[in-house]
Parts: structure tokens; sequence; C-alpha cells
């Protein structure tokens, strides 16, 4: 019985260390509005890793957001149909960063 009980608790210990893994990445959600704060959906939008240059582009979907998933962390440079915007965006990892942009 003891055996058993062992047996047991490696075994849910292993579980649970597989089932806790370290998320190494995050998601940025980007929302596109005009001057007038209007959504604007069919957006093209682009994030540039500012350190290596790696480059990420999505478009708006209808409730005006590009979704960029499973993006190493760091600092981004965004592109909004054109515009660049000055600030950069910095994504941690198992973050979810929200970021509304306004393109004149």
């Amino acid at each position: 019985m003891k055996n058993i009980i062992i047996y047991c608790s490696c075994l849910l210990l292993t579980v649970l260390f597989s089932c806790a893994k370290e998320e190494t990445t995050g998601t940025l959600k980007i929302t596109v509005m005009n001057g007038n704060l209007i959504p604007m959906d069919g957006r093209s939008v682009t994030i540039t890793d500012v350190n290596d240059n790696t480059t990420y582009s999505e478009t708006t979907d209808s409730d005006a957001i590009a979704w960029f998933q499973d993006i190493e962390p760091g600092s981004y440079q965004v592109n909004a149909s054109g515009f660049v915007f000055s600030d950069n965006v910095t994504l941690s990892a198992g973050q979810t960063l929200n970021q509304t942009v306004i393109i004149p």
C-alpha cells in the first residue's frame, strides 16, 4: 500500500510540473482607430522587433483588432496603414499587451 501511495504521489507531481510550463512568448492586441475614435477594420498592422528587425504583419478584424500571438518578448515598433508610431511597445513573456493606435 505504501508503494502505491508513493507511486501515485510521484505521478501526480510529474503531471503538475509538466502542466506548469513557463510561458516564453506573449500576445500583442492592437486596436486601430481614426482621429474621430472610430474603429478601423481591414487595416494593415506591422510590428518590427527593434533589436533584430523581425517583422510580423496582421490585418485588423471586424472589431478593428490585429492580434499578434506567440511573439517573443521585446520592444516593437508599430506601423498601422503606413503610419509609424514613435513610441515602441514592450512585451514580456506571458503578457497580453493591449495597445490602441490612432491614425490621423
